[in-house]
């Protein structure tokens, strides 16, 4: 049976190759981490350590998801769904 690779997987492996290969910094920049940069987060500039990344990327799903909600309910007070 043949795996099927997710598009953002290879996306966020190739962000870290190129991260570690291009980073003058080699440890996360938030809360005077010492683990390893493994990418640059594109919506803090920062370079964070994968429990960062993972952590931040939670919080960014949830804002999402509030900006979300909001708008949903915006569409349904102009076009009345």
């Amino acid at each position: 049976m043949a795996k099927t690779i997710d598009k953002s997987n290879i996306r966020m492996l190739t962000t870290y190759i190129f991260r570690q290969m291009a980073t003058t910094r080699n440890t996360c920049t938030l809360d005077d981490c010492k683990r390893a940069v493994v990418c640059l987060c594109r919506h803090c500039q920062q370079d964070v350590c994968l429990k960062h990344f993972n952590e931040h990327q939670g919080e960014v799903n949830d804002e999402l998801l509030r900006v979300t909600d909001s708008l949903n309910e915006r569409m349904k007070f102009y076009f009345d769904f």
